[in-house]
């Protein structure tokens, strides 16, 4: 059984324990796995994974597993993630939400102007 996230992909890492006389040991440093249920209100599907505690913060933070998979990018995601993501957004309404919420977030952008441009106007 593999030592990895099931959404997000992170896994061992290895390293090194150094001692105060700089002797170096070979570790690893392994994820925080945690055995979650969390359900798809979209796909009305529950889902046992592996999770990491990081995950399940930015799950929470999302609100669902729904919005966390839609708003992270597929590369970020495991091979199963990005299925999960395609089939959500295959749920009628769903691509127009995320094209509407695109919208709104392009609106807000400031245009910062560039400080050349500053110094121009100053001169002229």
């Amino acid at each position: 059984m593999t030592r990895r996230c099931s959404l997000t992909g992170t896994g061992i890492q290895t390293g090194n324990n150094v001692s105060n006389s700089n002797r170096r040991v070979k570790r690893i440093f392994a994820p925080n796995l945690q055995k979650v249920t969390l359900k798809s209100d979209l796909l009305n599907k529950e889902f046992k994974l592996k999770i990491t505690t990081r995950t399940i913060r930015t799950i929470t933070k999302y609100g669902s597993l729904d919005e966390y998979l839609l708003h992270t990018k597929a590369n970020n995601l495991t091979e199963f993630g990005a299925n999960l993501k395609r089939k959500l957004k295959k749920v009628s309404g769903v691509s127009e939400r995320l094209k509407q919420e695109a919208e709104v977030k392009k609106a807000k952008r400031v245009i910062k102007p560039s400080a050349r441009s500053l110094l121009k106007k100053k001169v002229a």
